[in-house]
This record gives structure tokens, C-alpha cells and sequence, in this order.
């Protein structure tokens, strides 16, 4: 007999993903560029990534805390002005906002995508 658990990736009172998947499906569209970028932080509970190829890049931010945590961004040939910026928190699920500023406050466990031309 087979048995499958899923408790860890879906919710069990929506039978949805847990939002933090998503964090998947932005690396899977940073994977396919095809190359990766330096990215780093200095705070161990924001993890970074950065990308580009396919006449595009990118860059995601996870706050992978329980508390709001505000970042300064350093971006090396970025016009974050024309930026696409895909949020997932408690109020988004994988919805575009407005462009970042270089100060952005995250919320507890979120994830913000950003790809640029």
C-alpha cells in the first residue's frame, strides 16, 4: 500500500500551496535566463538570488522571518523605474506591484520578484 503526506506543502484548511512555493516558481523563471548574477545579503534571514539572459534579469528577495524587515537595495545596472515586481505575502498571491525604490520593507515571510529589461 502507498501512502503520500503532504502536510508540509499544502494547507490543509484550503488544499492550496503554502505561499512559500512560490518562491519555487520564481526560481524555475530565474533558472531559465540561464545565467546567475552576484547577489549576497548580510542578514540570515533574507536570502537573495540574481540572474540574467534571454534578454532579461532578475531578482528576488525572501524575508524568510516571522518579523517585517526593511532592505536596502545596491543594484549595479538596474532602472528599477520600468521593473516588474511580483509580490507574495499574506496580502499577495504572485501579484504584480508597483516598482520597488531602493528601500523596500518586506513583510513576514514574503517574497518579492523583480525582472527588467
Amino acid at each position: 500500500m502507498l501512502y503520500v503526506y503532504f502536510k508540509k506543502i499544502f494547507n490543509p484548511l484550503t488544499h492550496g500551496v503554502f505561499k512559500a512555493y512560490y518562491a519555487f516558481l520564481v526560481f524555475g523563471q530565474m533558472y531559465d535566463m540561464g545565467e546567475q548574477c552576484l547577489s549576497q545579503t548580510d542578514d540570515e534571514k533574507i536570502y537573495v538570488m540574481a540572474a540574467r539572459g534571454n534578454g532579461k534579469k532578475g531578482f528576488a528577495i525572501v524575508n524568510h522571518s516571522k518579523l517585517e524587515k526593511t532592505v536596502s537595495l545596491s543594484l549595479l545596472g538596474a532602472d528599477l523605474s520600468h521593473s516588474k515586481v511580483i509580490a507574495t505575502d499574506d496580502e499577495h498571491t504572485f501579484d504584480e506591484i508597483a516598482p520597488l525604490s531602493d528601500t523596500v520593507t518586506l513583510p513576514p515571510y514574503s517574497i518579492r520578484y523583480v525582472e527588467f529589461a
